[in-house]
């Protein structure tokens, strides 16, 4: 369990454990510099930004993985190990953000 709650509060938790997609979160820190085994991780590390992230300024309004704007609520594993940088624009308000109709994870049956 508490590995499910550091991933969550770095703004990403696996999905469903075993399955290739992992959730995307608002991040409890403003920025996190991961460093990572490069047998799996090409680029050897990960930086998650979420600036001004704080208790009344959780809802996220946009994010981007490599600077280009990204509308779904989960990365794949594939997306997670190529991805070099993940930001997180949040504000005080929900948006609408992760509402379109591709934007939800692919269902597990």
């Amino acid at each position: 369990m508490s590995a499910w709650n550091v991933l969550s509060s770095i703004g990403v938790f696996p999905v469903q454990p075993g399955y290739a997609t992992w959730g995307l979160s608002t991040p409890v820190f403003e920025r996190v510099d991961l460093t990572l085994d490069r047998r799996y991780y090409p680029h050897g590390s990960l930086t998650i930004k979420a600036p001004g992230t704080s208790d009344t300024r959780r809802y996220i309004q946009s994010a981007r993985v490599d600077g280009s704007p990204y509308g779904r609520t989960y990365l794949t594993t594939g997306d997670l190990r190529s991805a070099r940088s993940l930001s997180f624009t949040l504000g005080t308000e929900p948006s609408t953000w992760g509402t379109g109709a591709e934007a939800g994870p692919p269902a597990l049956n």
